[in-house]
């Protein structure tokens, strides 16, 4: 199966795409095969070079794409670790109409997994098939909950494109982000979010690392707390979420980027490698304890509060609940 996948990085994000196609080739089965497709606002030729150096894992097709970045400069960007290349996916139907369905990748993350599933995902019917981000249940419990409709990760996305051309949707995206009063924090998933219904997805296609799947409130109140569990375990796809990224900063599952950047051009010295594998080291057994441990916690709902169990043998009242 020919399994089309799109990029938008920076030059500087270059390095980090490699690791990403690193750990789909090293994972694909005997029978995937790639078309790559790179959105390019300014990919230098001497990281393209490194790019196709990884043709050494296993064969693969990439195509880079030259965009106009200048009709999106003006769109916001709130927190400081985005750019304006999370709003260059809204150009991707345009920019590819040669193909019909593709699955946007960000370029924060490692794949586990073959994505021959991921690309057989049915989108018939929808612009866009997404995962859950993991806070967004809980905030809604607690914070507003009346909003119930899914709130989605942009990381990951299985794009209808065919469905977008014709419904012209990438330009309504753009003018919605131009024209909104609205805050958009996390810039192109809020108008996505805003806008869109999305099919759900399994949460192993992004188990969305540091800290969201590793705190308590997300998961114990969640309908889907079984799932959730069985993607931290056996995840598909491993997206480092927020301004902790496993290049700066010590991470859950930040050992598998080191893994698959060593595969690449841009891996590191190995000085550098043992200290860093040591401090995963470090915080894999800290994780494994509190994954053991984790059925004796249990937090729920009784008489108006929000209540923490340990064994079942001490309960605590946490804070008066709002459901």
């Amino acid at each position: 199966m020919n399994i089309n996948i799109c990029f938008t990085p920076s030059d500087n994000y270059a390095q980090h795409m490699a690791v990403v196609i690193a750990s789909i080739l090293k994972n694909a089965s005997y029978d995937d095969e790639f078309s790559f497709y790179v959105l390019d606002s300014g990919i230098s030729d001497l990281n393209k070079n490194k790019i196709s150096e990884l043709q050494k894992i296993k064969k693969f097709n990439v195509k880079y794409v030259k965009l106009d970045t200048s009709v999106l400069d003006s769109l916001p960007i709130v927190l400081n670790h985005f750019a304006t290349a999370i709003y260059y996916r809204f150009m991707a139907a345009d920019l590819l109409p040669e193909i019909d369905k593709v699955i946007y990748l960000d370029c924060d993350l490692v794949v586990c997994s073959s994505l021959k599933e991921l690309f057989s995902e049915d989108v018939s019917d929808f612009y866009i098939a997404a995962i859950e981000d993991i806070g967004s249940y809980y905030n809604h419990l607690v914070l507003k909950p009346e909003f119930e409709k899914l709130q989605i990760n942009s990381g990951v996305m299985v794009l209808n494109l065919k469905m977008w051309r014709r419904d012209g949707l990438g330009t309504k995206l753009i003018k919605f982000a131009v024209e909104t009063k609205e805050e958009l924090v996390f810039g192109d998933q809020d108008v996505i979010n805003k806008i869109l219904t999305c099919k759900r997805l399994n949460f192993k296609w992004n188990v969305q690392s540091f800290p969201a799947f590793h705190v308590y409130n997300n998961v114990v109140f969640h309908p889907l707390k079984d799932e959730i569990i069985e993607a931290v375990r056996h995840p598909s796809i491993i997206h480092y979420i927020t301004k902790c990224k496993p290049w700066n900063c010590d991470v859950p599952f930040g050992h598998l980027y080191i893994k698959y950047r060593q595969m690449t051009p841009f891996k590191y010295e190995n000085s550098e490698v043992f200290v860093k594998q040591f401090k995963y080291f470090l915080l894999r057994c800290r994780e494994a304890f509190k994954f053991v441990f984790f059925p004796a916690f249990i937090i729920y709902r009784s008489d108006g509060w929000i209540k923490f169990s340990l064994f079942n043998i001490i309960d605590l009242k946490i804070f008066p609940s709002k459901k």
